[in-house]
C-alpha cells in the first residue's frame, strides 16, 4: 500500500494495525524486513531504529502537549506532505 493512499486518521490507525497487529516494538531484524533497509549494518539499522522511536516520541508529545485545543478531525482528509 501507498502511504499516499491513506487519506484519514483511521485509515492509518487500520494500515498500523495490519502490519504490526500485535503492536511490537520495532527491531533491528524486523526493520532488515522492509525494502531497502536489508542491507543495513547492525549500527545503521539501530541508528534508525532509535530515530524513530524519538520520532514517535517527539509526534506523541506534540498531539497530546495541549489537549484543550486539541481539533478532533476524525474521519476528514488529512494532507499528507
Amino acid at each position: 500500500m501507498n502511504i499516499h493512499e491513506l487519506k484519514t486518521a483511521d485509515d492509518f490507525i487500520k494500515h498500523a494495525d495490519k502490519i504490526n497487529p500485535n503492536r511490537e516494538p520495532l527491531t533491528i531484524e524486523k526493520l532488515r524486513t522492509f525494502p531497502g533497509y536489508e542491507n543495513y549494518s547492525d549500527e545503521q539499522a539501530g541508528e534508525v531504529v532509535q530515530t524513530l522511536e524519538e520520532l514517535a516520541i517527539i509526534l506523541f508529545e506534540a498531539a497530546f502537549q495541549n489537549d484543550s485545543s486539541c481539533i478532533d478531525n476524525q474521519g476528514e482528509e488529512m494532507e499528507i506532505f
